[in-house]
């Protein structure tokens, strides 16, 4: 008599004393498996074409299957068999196997390793832009200089000589370098290849940013003003102009502005209502100036955004290098897109405005004094945006954009 074949859902003891042998393996088909009958708990098992050796047995009041190896050197019948009876003493005495096999491959486990396990399994859970980022530092700084090292003996002290070479590129860099791997680290405990609460990052000292901030006055307002009409007339594509302008007027991040969708704005209530920003879903109050802007654009079927780019279906990805030709003609050179938005905090301070109400207007979600006013606010935002964008428009002149697409197209252009 043989072992019987099952499929894996059926997993019986055989009865019959019966061995497993060569003859058994032999046979197994896709999916199916055998039980020794002699040893409980002891059998085989085909799946993807690999045949295994495993034994499944309580331990510590839970059925477990401990995975010997795979059929062929060194593991037959015999040698499985063997293995197989050593295990089940051991888990007679009280040992755990399987944690202590864990516990191995524990040691074993490099950065690099743990790196590949934390991009394949925790990266998609993020956004698609902070993907990238994460993706280059962990290939650009993680990889390349802590990759080789176990990523049970990393400490402080190899984290910190990491953070010092980062920082000859870039202290910011090695900055954001430092919090992915922090990242990594605190995702390793939670997955058990590092003891809990045991990330090395938490005691290495960020590098000192020295914050650059850059405000424009109204005389700085109308020379940008003046410079996007010279941008416009000089056919400059005038979907990025726009944009540029509603970040001036909103104080809006520059993603939340380039990814808005004619979907999300609502004229009548004045604010348009961003499914995905930095912070999540998110109210953008839209103000009278901006909103004219948006209304001048010419829609493009088939593209839902409002700043549409040149390839069918997707928003303008930059604006970048519209930016340097106005900045320079405003002859302000020193002025960054992201100082836009520090300007429009600044109107909306001498507005009146509060701290609160700015930070409600500019998306900051970590404001717990933000939080207290969140139901009554959103009025009051829009109101306050409102003043601010009356005295930026004044400032900025009119921005006929609309009119600039439809004098650049070409003759016998339909759309």
């Amino acid at each position: 008599f043989k072992p019987e074949i099952t499929p894996f859902r059926d997993s019986h003891q055989s009865r019959d004393g019966t061995l497993i042998t060569l003859s058994i393996v032999s046979a197994l088909g896709e999916a199916e498996q055998a039980y020794d009958g002699a040893l409980k708990g002891f059998g085989v098992r085909r799946r993807g074409g690999s045949i295994r050796y495993f034994v499944l047995t309580r331990i510590k009041g839970r059925m477990r299957r401990y995975t010997i190896g795979r059929h062929g050197s060194p593991w037959t019948p015999e040698t499985a068999r063997k293995r197989a009876n050593e295990l089940l003493h051991e888990i007679g005495s009280g040992g755990d196997p399987i944690a202590r096999q864990k516990a191995d491959r524990v040691r074993g486990m490099t950065l690099a390793a743990v790196l590949d396990l934390f991009v394949e399994q925790h990266l998609s859970k993020l956004k698609p832009k902070t993907q990238v980022t994460y993706r280059s530092l962990v290939d650009v700084n993680l990889r390349p200089v802590l990759g080789t090292r176990l990523i049970s003996e990393i400490a402080a002290k190899d984290v910190n000589a990491a953070h010092t070479k980062w920082a000859k590129t870039s202290r910011v860099t090695a900055n954001n370098a430092l919090a992915v791997l922090s990242k990594v680290m605190s995702w390793a405990e939670e997955q058990e290849y590092r003891t809990e609460g045991s990330n090395p990052c938490s005691k290495v000292k960020r590098f000192r940013i020295n914050g650059r901030e850059r405000y424009l006055d109204d005389a700085e307002m109308t020379q940008l003003g003046e410079a996007m009409r010279r941008a416009l007339h000089e056919g400059e594509n005038a979907y990025m102009v726009a944009a540029i302008g509603v970040l001036i007027l909103t104080g809006a991040r520059k993603s939340e502005v380039l990814d808005l969708k004619c979907s999300e704005v609502d004229a009548v209530r004045g604010h348009g209502r961003l499914q995905d920003s930095k912070t999540g879903s998110k109210t953008m109050p839209l103000n009278a100036e901006a909103l004219a802007i948006i209304g001048s654009l010419p829609r493009i079927e088939g593209n839902p955004f409002v700043f549409a780019g040149e390839k069918p279906g997707d928003p303008i990805s930059t604006v970048q290098h519209v930016w340097e030709k106005v900045r320079t003609w405003a002859k302000l050179p020193d002025v960054r897109l992201h100082d836009l938005r520090h300007s429009f905090a600044s109107f909306a301070g001498d507005a009146g405005g509060s701290l609160p109400m700015v930070g409600r207007i500019l998306g900051h979600s970590d404001s717990r004094t933000t939080q207290r006013y969140v139901h009554f606010f959103d009025r009051t935002a829009r109101t306050l945006a409102g003043q601010v964008g009356g005295r930026i428009g004044s400032a900025l002149g009119v921005l006929d954009v609309g009119t600039a697409i439809i004098e650049k197209k070409p003759e016998g252009s339909d759309n």
